[in-house]
């Protein structure tokens, strides 16, 4: 789970619109338990417009947690 988080931190800090890595990064707080770093992931995606419907419930599921 680490090495992934790492991968999708990498990725972000080359492509930072990259939604998928940060939605999947967002994915692995959230199965973590670490719920704040997950919603920091998530909103940025709202704020930035993503049209990936998920993203929306589960920031709403992360804010619930």
């Amino acid at each position: 789970m680490q090495l992934s988080i790492e991968a999708y931190e990498s990725a972000l800090a080359l492509y930072p619109d990259d939604t998928a890595s940060r939605n999947n990064l967002a994915l692995r707080y959230d199965e973590l338990e670490q719920y704040d770093k997950a919603i920091v992931h998530y909103e940025e995606l709202l704020r930035r417009g993503t049209t990936f419907l998920p993203a929306h419930s589960n920031t709403a599921s992360a804010y619930v947690s």
